[in-house]
């Protein structure tokens, strides 16, 4: 008795209150990862006849799509109007994409593929002919499809162009018109017009930059099309802060962007790019940076490029970052010893003493033959710790020794015996005892950058005024570099 009352009140429930608790049960299935659910709760009101057809049949099609079957979605909507409905001739568009995407994914040909993303074309046009007035998402799809589908750029502008015309504050239409000028930038700068170039790099930035003014800043979309376009303009360190952008917005993005360009601009010895890029990875992960690095193929030599990224830092003052970026690197054991001399140097300058000393043992265990870290390490034992006092002075013996060695031999180029001798007077100032509180060749101006410098020069990759910062403040504008190419391009798109 109590289940028939249940039936009978539930004959006097509208037909649209109704079909809007099926919607409503359907969207949250759809968003809980049950599809197929939905499908089956829409097919069952569908029968029913108790609900209008045309809204059930529309959420019916997205959750076919959502189970991965967009072929059966496309007869559900058959059953509409796909020519004079807007909302229908718009899901019939999006769904023939839908399905064209399974298709790929299953491995399907490539035509076969095409032939199915085609199909949606002549829906989506109707959709944009019959949108209502206020409404860009069939602008947006359509734009879309003629940009990334049919190849035509210029389609895709005018589509934007004309829906910018009534609606200037449309944030995806901007987006759109970013996206298409992408292409046009490239084709330029192919061309080597360099007016053109510079002119459509503009045009293209304020779209892009529009478009995350008007959009909600969830949307990284628009950072990822400047990330490449100031890359490619030669503007690495923007390049950088538009990486740092994304990830600052997705926090379930990856790094991969911000690595990549850490690489390249350390290979193009810009330093002010390289150091943006590298205090943004190990902020975000310092594991995932030494990881990284361990799994570069050379472990040494990228940790030695990236341990270059520290220059602005130490050119600014900025010792934390410096050491920051230093200990993610040394985290993986590289076996350069010029990168645990850089690190011991930041223990030093941060009060670390005790990790200075485990630093300087390994730049000496590494490479037995530099003096200058049997001299810094006795200081820190001697003055810092102050302990080890007869070691420290074995120390300085030994670093004045080595240094007496090399420049003996007449062989030895000019600029090696001027560290030489830098080493063995600091040494022997610290042996008298007159080094006082700074007796580390670190503090004596043959310090971190002079290390840098000398690492550059002995392996024989590009000086420090290479690219487009000139090593110093980290944070610098780098916005009147020349559209010079960057260590190696990114594709258009």
């Amino acid at each position: 008795m109590l289940m028939l009352s249940v039936m009978v009140v539930g004959l006097w429930i509208p037909a649209a209150g109704l079909e809007q608790d099926v919607l409503a049960e359907a969207r949250t299935l759809i968003a809980d990862g049950s599809a197929g659910e939905a499908v089956r709760v829409l097919e069952a009101a569908l029968s029913s006849g108790a609900a209008d057809e045309k809204p059930v049949r529309l959420m019916l099609a997205e959750a076919q799509v959502y189970d991965g079957r967009a072929s059966a979605a496309i007869r559900t909507l058959d059953a509409l109007d796909t020519r004079g409905d807007y909302d229908t001739a718009l899901a019939m568009g999006r769904t023939y994409l839908a399905w064209a995407n399974e298709l790929a994914m299953s491995g399907a040909n490539n035509d076969d593929v095409h032939i199915t993303a085609m199909d949606a074309h002549p829906h989506l046009r109707r959709a944009y002919e019959l949108a209502p007035e206020g409404s860009s998402d069939a602008a947006r799809e359509l734009g879309n499809f003629e940009l990334y589908t049919a190849g035509d750029h210029d389609r895709a502008k005018q589509i934007a162009d004309e829906r910018l015309g009534t609606s200037p504050d449309d944030g995806e239409m901007h987006l759109l018109r970013g996206c298409a000028l992408v292409f046009d930038y490239w084709n330029a700068r192919e061309s080597g017009d360099k007016e053109a170039t510079d002119e459509l790099f503009s045009l293209t930035a304020d779209d892009l930059l529009a478009a995350d003014e008007l959009l909600p800043p969830e949307r990284t979309e628009p950072w990822a099309q400047l990330a490449w376009l100031y890359d490619t303009h030669g503007r690495r360190s923007d390049a950088v802060r538009a990486a740092i952008e994304i990830v600052d917005r997705d926090p379930n993005g990856n790094l991969d962007t911000l690595w990549d360009m850490a690489n390249r601009f350390s290979l193009a010895s810009d330093w002010n790019a390289t150091g943006l890029a590298m205090e943004k990875l190990v902020n975000t992960s310092a594991r995932e940076v030494y990881l990284r690095i361990r799994r570069s193929e050379n472990t040494d030599e990228t940790a030695t490029r990236l341990s270059w990224s520290v220059v602005p830092f130490v050119n600014n003052g900025d010792q934390a970052t410096a050491y920051n970026i230093l200990k993610a690197i040394v985290a993986a054991q590289p076996s350069a010893p010029i990168v645990w001399n850089n690190y011991a140097v930041m223990c030093e300058n941060t009060s670390r003493f005790e990790d200075a000393a485990t630093a300087y043992e390994k730049a000496i265990e590494l490479d037995p033959t530099d003096p200058r870290p049997y001299n810094d390490l006795g200081k820190v034992l001697a003055i810092d710790l102050k302990r080890d006092q007869e070691r420290a002075k074995t120390l300085f013996a030994k670093c004045i020794e080595i240094a007496e060695k090399g420049l003996a031999d007449e062989e030895t180029p000019d600029d090696r015996r001027q560290y030489l001798a830098q080493a063995r007077d600091v040494a022997q100032q610290n042996m008298s005892g007159g080094g006082g509180g700074g007796g580390s060749s670190s503090g004596q101006g043959g310090g971190l950058l002079d290390r840098l410098r000398n690492g550059l020069r002995n392996l024989n990759v590009p000086g420090e005024g290479d690219g487009d910062g000139d090593g110093g403040d980290a944070g610098g504008d780098d916005d009147g570099a020349s559209d010079s190419e960057g260590a190696g391009d990114s594709d258009a798109g």
